[in-house]
Parts: structure tokens; sequence; C-alpha cells
């Protein structure tokens, strides 16, 4: 089941929360982001960018950032019929340019190299 990205977020916020006290001496802040990470399952620097989201954007830097679908395309929408066209055309020109297939065509090339 796919989170939402409020959820997402709202994980996120729970796993930084002890780190935000901003009265945490720098050390201590350290010792915890290590123990938060290990606890969650996460790297230090993830934790880490996560805690300058959030101090940089609040609850939305938590989001996460959205991306574009992996099934886009760059090619045309008719690439396909483009495509069986070329392979066509190939199969129709091929014997008229050739005469024979592309085995015998090598074997008559290595004849005229041995005369």
């Amino acid at each position: 089941m796919k989170k939402s990205m409020e959820d997402v977020a709202a994980a996120r916020f729970e796993m930084i929360s002890p780190l935000l006290d901003a009265s945490l001496d720098p050390v201590l802040r350290i010792e915890k982001q290590k123990e938060v990470a290990w606890h969650c399952g996460k790297s230090y620097r993830t934790i880490g960018r996560w805690l300058k989201a959030y101090e940089a954007n609040g609850f939305a830097g938590l989001k996460p950032k959205k991306t574009c679908p992996k099934t886009v395309s760059a090619l045309p929408e008719h690439y396909t019929e483009v495509l069986e066209s070329a392979i066509t055309l190939r199969r129709d020109v091929r014997p008229a340019v050739y005469g024979t297939s592309s085995k015998s065509l090598n074997w008559k090339a290595l004849q005229r190299k041995a005369l």
C-alpha cells in the first residue's frame, strides 16, 4: 500500500522529533542523531537532511519531493507504428537489394575474394 506524502512526512517528523529540542547540547545532539539513525534504520546523513529540511521549511520540508513517473518515455506517441513500418519496409526492400539472404551474400563475397 502506497503511503501519502503527509504520512511519510509524519513518520519522518516522529523520527526527528527527539532532536528538535533547541536547548540540546551540540555534542549530545550528534550522539542522539546517531542513535535515532540506528534505531530507525536510516543513515546519519539522511536524518541530518530531514532536520535541515524541517528547520528550513517546517513540516512541508519533510514531504518527499515529487518526481516524474518512471514510465514517461521520451519517444513520440506514434513510435511503435513508425518502428513497425520500418521493419516491414526493411523486410520488403532487403531481398530486392541483395537478391538473397545475408548468409548467401556473405558466401558470395567469400567466393569473390577467393578468385
